[in-house]
């Protein structure tokens, strides 16, 4: 597999000690990102020197590439033992399929933890940078094709329901991975699950909707949140929330604020004291802008009518680009560092608000489009977004397209 790759005559050569090189340069991107990966981090990490590094891999874009293709191989293995272990089934119920998807994700949660950061990482990056477009593709076709293996002659609605599945798994990993221990979080993720996997529209004859609710509210509970849009702070969270879209997480600090705005560090710490405090203020930002650029008449229109005949996408394309990388990075940052778990799960408490608004209408019994049900269109919504965006697939008729495969499993 890696022999097209730039950079791969030292795994031609049977280099013995790549695997220490690739576990190295995996987990420093787990924990720093790609930005944050550097040939000399990776040498004092793998016991591999400079000089062997450059002479066997090459620069910082070969080892990304090395690293992508071994990490796609051992991630294509780990879906092997999926179809394996599940080679004994001869159809899926939707409650065993939920079964399934929720085991899925805990793997990776737990077992692949480094591996689906990376994942996830490379991802946010090739959304950013269309030279990892290329790179990306291949690999998402592969996980695309899966979940239509795992699924086809064993679900009437096997096509959509993979296509479904396979977004919603990119939307939710990364917060299993950092919410995972939190009961209030595994409870309401499954359910969404059983969802995902019978329909999205709530049982009639089930009063679950009561449930998930109080776990949504355990899972974060509601913050008086400092409105500061007509303050002196706001444009200071304005250029937090750009550096963040444009640059990445990392970008963020005192001084680079300071320097967008050309006042000095102390002038924004004046607002925002920690880096969480910016942080969080950025976010906010992304968030409001998000809520004000967001055109609901405008995706009402364009899906209620007829979905098949309309773009579905939504209006300021922009302002849902610009949150769905913010939210990842964030949830990237809670995977590193604990501190940011909080603001994490209170991301995650706020999917499905927009999606309740108009997803509804959509349905035969829109009675049953309950808060569960926007979530899961959320979720979904967020991770077809994401992979187009890692693609450089435009995004214009997407959300008709994920919206047809709601209403044809809710049928």
């Amino acid at each position: 597999m890696m022999k097209d790759v730039p950079g791969a005559r030292m795994v031609e050569a049977g280099a013995a000690d790549w695997p220490a090189l690739a576990t190295a340069a995996r987990n420093l991107v787990a924990e720093r990102g790609l930005r944050g990966l550097s040939l000399r981090a990776v040498a004092g990490a793998s016991g591999w020197t400079m000089g062997e590094i450059g002479y066997r891999v090459g620069k910082k874009e070969q080892l990304i590439a090395l690293l992508l293709e071994a990490e796609r191989a051992a991630s294509d293995a780990a879906d092997h033992r999926w179809i394996d272990r599940l080679s004994s089934v001869p159809s899926f119920s939707g409650a065993t399929l939920a079964a399934v998807v929720s085991g899925y994700l805990d793997d990776t949660a737990i077992n692949r933890r480094e591996a689906a950061i990376f994942w996830e990482e490379l991802l946010l990056e090739a959304g950013i940078d269309p030279s990892l477009h290329a790179l990306v593709t291949p690999w998402i076709e592969e996980r695309e094709r899966f979940w239509r293996q795992l699924l086809i002659n064993r679900h009437p609605k096997a096509e959509a329901l993979a296509r479904v599945i396979m977004k919603y798994v990119v939307g939710e990993q990364l917060y299993s991975v950092v919410l995972g221990a939190d009961p209030s979080y595994r409870l309401m993720r499954d359910m969404g699950i059983r969802r995902l996997c019978g329909g999205i529209l709530a049982d009639a004859q089930a009063m679950e909707s009561d449930l998930f609710d109080h776990l949504i509210d355990m899972l974060a509970p509601t913050e008086p949140i400092a409105n500061f849009t007509k303050s002196s702070a706001w444009p200071v969270a304005q250029t937090t929330a750009a550096l963040m879209r444009d640059r990445g997480l990392s970008a963020v600090t005192h001084r680079s604020v300071a320097a967008a705005l050309g006042v000095s560090p102390s002038a924004v710490a004046h607002h925002f004291r920690t880096h969480m405090d910016l942080v969080r203020a950025g976010n906010e930002a992304l968030y409001e802008g998000f809520r004000e650029n967001l055109d609901l008449d405008g995706v009402r229109r364009r899906l209620l009518p007829d979905p098949k005949e309309h773009g579905g996408a939504i209006g300021h394309q922009n302002a849902a680009v610009g949150l769905s990388r913010a939210t990842h990075m964030i949830a990237l940052a809670g995977a590193r560092d604990p501190a940011f778990a909080p603001l994490v799960a209170r991301r995650r408490k706020d999917r499905g608000q927009s999606t309740s608004l108009w997803g509804a209408a959509l349905f035969a019994h829109p009675e049953r489009y309950d808060r569960c049900a926007a979530q899961v269109t959320s979720m979904v919504l967020g991770g077809d977004l994401f992979l187009a965006m890692a693609r450089g697939i435009a995004s214009t008729g997407r959300l008709s397209a994920v919206m047809n495969d709601f209403v044809e499993l809710a049928s």
